[in-house]
């Protein structure tokens, strides 16, 4: 699953799902100090209820965030409820004023907040109400008074809603305590649902009468470690220190030569096959995917500890991977099936091996994404590649896929070949367990079918669609004289999406093959019979 983030809500980790989470009763909440001098945070308390979740690699504002565990079943006076509550420290700096003639302002001028990712244009975040306004998707705050007295800091308390625009937000409500002085304001922000209100409310409070701000000390003398420990030794120094900078405990950091893993789970073996697997899936991805122009990309591969991390952290509902091309990461959970009482972690390299296609095949064409049956389709193909050791033995039927394509064909369900070959993601993701199937059988047919080896038409359209996806989007961006726009990289990729499928099925009958595909696909023996 590739995948972008449009909902404010979900990109910054509100859960926008029915979910249950743990809370014991008020008088009973305890806190936890927790000190991040490297943040400017000498004390900032974190309910001991609350686990702390990493804020996404592009975020431009919140520093840390922690969600309230969801319950466990053995302990009865863990508390259910509809939505999971959340809690963000949020850091927005001010813009400095340049003084003095226009010339010299614009010589040395700061660089502007970083207001873009997700502002959509609703102007410059300077303060905590243009924050909610722009970066938290609509938000309105109502002045409570005062806060807690403060010589350096005005402080603030506020009652958040959710814009009434959105339907998915209307079952929240939240609370923020600010600090602010003439460089920076510091938000604790708080989000429950409305009936948690009253309970979360002293506790959003309490965090935030309680934060110490100072000068950050020590993030310099990090840096300076972390680049002894990755110049000279790995590509990408940079990437690689800027990534390991943001991990907080318990996350740790390990390096192989294309990926850096960010992880948080204890199961070595695990962590090992998976750093083994990638690395040499790499190797067959270059080999049938030769890359637009040479790259040494690194990019970072994200395991969670178990489902509900993931989710916390920006995890679809229903998937259990995905690669975000914006932040440049493979992110995934150790996702164990019991069988009979066994531990199998098969789903787990199922969804790794799917999402690192993503992630090779989004340097290798340019930074432009293929057709999803290209795309999705390939990257389950690899879901059932067989290792042994570091060596890429053969490609299986892909047990999550083969059966739902031959009882939609079967039912004359399945998507005729002339639609699905040109859906762009919007109408592939309208059908998913269809579509995702389909294209899965497609690219299984085109690469194993003995009948399209026969036909030069047919043996040509994989080779023929990614290379000129490659040479028309390279040809495209060519075509500017100044660095293209957002706007002009999608239309540009949308004609080299339209000209690398025509190329491919030019001469092809697509009554044809759809028949001898489906022939084939219904004779496969799937896995899980």
């Amino acid at each position: 699953m590739t995948r972008s983030f449009s909902n404010p809500l979900r990109l910054l980790g509100v859960a926008l799902v029915t979910t249950l989470a743990l809370a014991p009763p008020l008088s009973a909440q305890a806190f936890k100090k927790e000190r991040y001098p490297a943040l400017g945070i000498p004390l900032v308390l974190r309910p001991r209820t609350f686990d702390p979740v990493p804020v996404q690699p592009n975020e431009g504002y919140v520093r840390l965030q922690w969600y309230e565990r969801l319950p466990d079943p053995k302990r009865k006076q863990d508390k259910e409820r509809r939505l999971r509550p959340k809690v963000m420290l949020v850091e927005i700096a001010r813009p400095k004023v340049a003084s003095g003639p226009k010339v010299e302002a614009e010589e040395g001028k700061e660089p502007e907040p970083r207001s873009r990712a997700r502002g959509k244009g609703r102007g410059p975040v300077v303060d905590f109400e243009s924050w909610l306004a722009g970066e938290f998707g609509g938000w309105t705050a109502t002045d409570l008074g005062e806060g807690r007295k403060s010589d350096e800091y005005t402080t603030r308390q506020w009652r958040l809603h959710a814009p009434a625009s959105d339907p998915s937000a209307k079952a929240y409500t939240g609370f923020a305590y600010t600090w602010a002085d003439a460089a920076r304001t510091f938000a604790v922000v708080g989000i429950s649902a409305k009936e948690d209100e009253e309970e979360f409310d002293s506790v959003w409070a309490e965090m935030g009468s309680k934060l110490q701000l100072a000068d950050p000390v020590g993030a310099e003398a990090e840096r300076e470690k972390l680049e002894r420990q990755y110049v000279g030794k790995y590509s990408h120094p940079d990437y690689r220190v800027h990534v390991a900078a943001a991990a907080i405990d318990p996350w740790k950091i390990e390096n192989t030569e294309n990926y850096i893993f960010v992880f948080n789970t204890r199961d070595q073996p695990l962590l090992r096959k998976v750093m083994r697997d990638i690395e040499a899936l790499r190797g067959a991805y270059m080999e049938l995917f030769p890359p637009a122009a040479d790259f040494d990309a690194v990019s970072t591969v994200r395991i969670c500890a178990d489902k509900d991390e993931y989710m916390a952290y920006g995890g679809m509902q229903g998937s259990a991977g995905y690669w975000n091309s914006r932040t440049e990461e493979l992110v995934l959970y150790h996702y164990e099936v019991q069988d009979g009482g066994r531990k199998d972690d098969a789903n787990t390299f199922i969804v790794l091996y799917h999402e690192a296609f993503h992630q090779y095949i989004h340097y290798s064409s340019g930074e432009l994404p293929p057709h999803s049956w290209f795309n999705e389709g390939y990257g389950d193909f690899f879901s059932g590649t067989r290792l042994k050791g570091s060596k890429v033995l053969k490609v299986d039927v892909n047990p999550w896929r083969c059966g739902t394509i031959q009882r939609a064909i079967s039912a004359g369900r399945h998507v005729p070949w002339k639609d699905i070959i040109r859906y762009d993601q919007r109408q592939y993701y309208m059908n998913p367990a269809i579509c995702y199937a389909q294209g899965w059988s497609m690219i299984y047919f085109l690469n194993r079918s003995k009948s399209v080896r026969t036909k030069p038409e047919w043996a040509k359209i994989l080779p023929t669609y990614f290379e000129t996806l490659k040479e028309t989007y390279r040809t495209e961006l060519e075509r500017f004289t100044d660095e293209p726009n957002d706007g002009e990289r999608f239309q540009a990729g949308q004609r080299a999406r339209e000209a690398a499928v025509t190329a491919a099925f030019e001469g092809v009958d697509l009554d044809e093959i759809e028949r001898e595909w489906a022939t084939f696909t219904l004779a496969l023996e799937d896995p899980r019979d």
